[in-house]
């Protein structure tokens, strides 16, 4: 009776931290706004690690020549993109999510270092100066 009870307990905390990663996985998704109904019910019916690494990792491929002119046509029109009448905050996020793979910041005394690495491979490095304590953008003139 013993063996079967840690044998349930270890399934549970398995489990447990399945379904913790799936979740975890899936507000990560939906953040950057690209959760399909399809998608959460794949990534619901994962039982297993193993089959939640294979709907989100995705083989880097290399685009063909056809692709990569396009893409370079599309770069071309981002500034019409952007600044275009219609054009709304979210898709302007979309834009910048589209665009950068990861942004890191390393905080040195006064200064905010920030290293953007953009898809496909480039680097721009930031130094930034940091707020002092209760400073912010954001503030009302007093009369």
């Amino acid at each position: 009776s013993e063996p079967v009870l840690e044998e349930i307990e270890e399934r549970n905390v398995h489990f447990t931290a399945l379904i913790n990663r799936r979740n975890a996985i899936l507000q990560n998704i939906a953040k950057q706004e690209k959760l399909t109904d399809e998608l959460k019910a794949q990534l619901e019916g994962c039982f297993s690690e193993a089959e939640l690494e294979e709907l989100t990792t995705s083989p880097a491929t290399e685009p063909t020549p056809a692709d990569r002119e396009r893409l370079m046509m599309l770069g071309a029109d981002l500034q019409r993109a952007w600044t275009s009448a219609g054009v709304t905050p979210e898709a302007r996020k979309r834009i910048v999510r589209t665009l950068i793979d990861e942004i890191v910041v390393r905080v040195e005394d006064n200064t905010l270092d920030l290293v953007i690495r953009w898809h496909g491979g480039d680097h721009s490095a930031l130094k930034v100066k940091k707020n002092r304590t209760g400073q912010h953008r954001c503030y009302t003139r007093s009369a």
